[in-house]
């Protein structure tokens, strides 16, 4: 008999707009298994239900996920950059993915910086920074990180 070895699962990256899409991509039990810090309280929650998310699946179970918004100037914010420390294709390969739709996103929206928001221990930061992302704040708290973007400014219409 053969045992055979389990395949890699395949890592995907779904976006949604805020409100409603959102909380059906990302429920509340998998929101606060992600965040890893108990049940995020209510304020929290609707902030990132308001957000635009970028979730990463492992197969179709959610391992990750970023929640961004855009601001008054040519510049998004995530507030919220989450992966499931047991993510079969490890932290780092999530993080990536993550980053890449992230950026995407900054590109389609014509923004010229992004901006990333983790708490100060997040075992994300080294694998941003040698991303290329480098630390524009720190405190003991949070930091925050920067990348500018090529930005493809959305079309305009005629």
């Amino acid at each position: 008999m053969t045992s055979e070895a389990p395949s890699t699962p395949v890592l995907t990256v779904r976006l949604s707009g805020p409100g409603v899409e959102a909380e059906t991509l990302l429920p509340l039990p998998v929101l606060t298994r992600l965040c890893g810090d108990g049940r995020p309280f209510r304020a929290r929650q609707d902030t990132i239900y308001r957000s635009r998310l970028v979730v990463a699946f492992e197969d179709d179970v959610p391992v990750g996920f970023a929640a961004v918004k855009p601001t008054l100037g040519p510049v998004g914010v995530v507030h919220e950059l989450w992966v499931h420390p047991r993510a079969v294709r490890g932290l780092t390969a999530v993080t990536h993915v993550l980053v890449r739709a992230l950026e995407s996103v900054a590109r389609r929206s014509g923004w010229s910086r992004l901006f990333i928001v983790l708490v100060a221990s997040s075992p994300l930061r080294p694998i941003l920074e040698r991303a290329t992302y480098r630390v524009m704040m720190s405190s003991a708290d949070v930091v925050w990180l920067e990348k500018e973007c090529a930005a493809n400014p959305p079309p305009r219409s005629a």
